[in-house]
């Protein structure tokens, strides 16, 4: 009866949401902590490793600990409170950096994302656990997708379709910090040529992007200069007719932000007289 909890044991701590602590790395690099800010898991523990071959680094409060070129240190004591920790290099006062510590940490894409592709999030939850991808749906946490964690605690997703708002992750024990997602519209150029030498020059936005404004611009020697603007129709479309004075125009088209949505940008078109 004993082997048998004891078994039962073992398998209920290798199961899914087991905590299995990391051992994570800092670096310095030209007077700098690489990375600044490290994302932790509660448990997980922290090497710092002085990368100079002649210069000395030390981290203050709350560690006090010299660290000699070329020396690694393994701060013995697990991270186990969740929250923000700061510290710096008292030889090198600009050297600062940050330990955050969390239940599951989400990141999320690294720049605005074109709509029609996905968003790609990452992050750090315990190994196996299942990471709920949630979206904030009018102050309703919705979730939008799952993942589960695999090895050094790390998950990766990409999510479609792309909606921009505030996501987080959830496991059972608790949730990340809120992440901001930007989309951008994705935004398109046709062009028909009209009798006395004009051209329309039709744009297009996806999603549908109602009543925001698209402006037409022409590439000049100094820049991009406004052609016109109007607003998009119920269609997610907007016509300009142009007649270039000569040669050749070389244009594009901006849907400005609306509706939660970012700026988006066209492609460059020729219109030639």
């Amino acid at each position: 009866m004993t082997r048998l909890i004891a078994v039962l044991c073992l398998v209920a701590l290798a199961g899914p949401g087991a905590a299995t602590a990391e051992i994570r790395e800092v670096k310095t690099s030209q007077n700098t902590f690489q990375p600044r800010t490290l994302n932790v898991l509660a448990g997980d523990q922290v090497s710092w490793m002085n990368q100079s071959f002649s210069e000395k680094h030390n981290l203050g409060e709350p560690f006090n600990k010299e660290l000699a070129p070329r020396e690694t240190w393994l701060n013995p004591t697990p991270f186990d409170t969740k929250g923000v920790i700061h510290y710096l290099c008292t030889i090198h006062p600009t050297m600062a950096g940050t330990i955050a510590v969390h239940d599951v940490y989400l990141r999320g894409p690294g720049a605005t994302v074109l709509f029609g592709n996905a968003m790609s999030f990452s992050g750090l939850a315990p190994v196996g656990e299942t990471v709920e991808i949630q979206r904030d749906v009018s102050g309703v946490w919705t979730t939008v997708d799952t993942v589960v964690a695999g090895s050094k605690d790390a998950f990766a997703k990409g999510v479609k379709p792309a909606v921009p708002g505030r996501y987080r992750a959830e496991i059972p024990a608790g949730v990340s910090p809120v992440v901001q997602v930007a989309v951008k519209p994705r935004v398109t150029l046709a062009k028909k040529r009209l009798p006395r030498k004009r051209t329309r020059v039709t744009v297009a936005a996806a999603p549908n992007r109602a009543g925001a404004v698209a402006v037409l611009q022409r590439k000049k020697p100094a820049g991009w200069a406004k052609i016109a603007s109007k607003r998009l129709g119920t269609k997610s479309k907007a016509a300009f007719v142009v007649r270039p004075p000569k040669g050749t125009w070389r244009v594009r088209a901006l849907v400005k932000a609306s509706g939660g949505y970012a700026a988006g940008q066209s492609g460059v078109i020729a219109v030639k007289r």
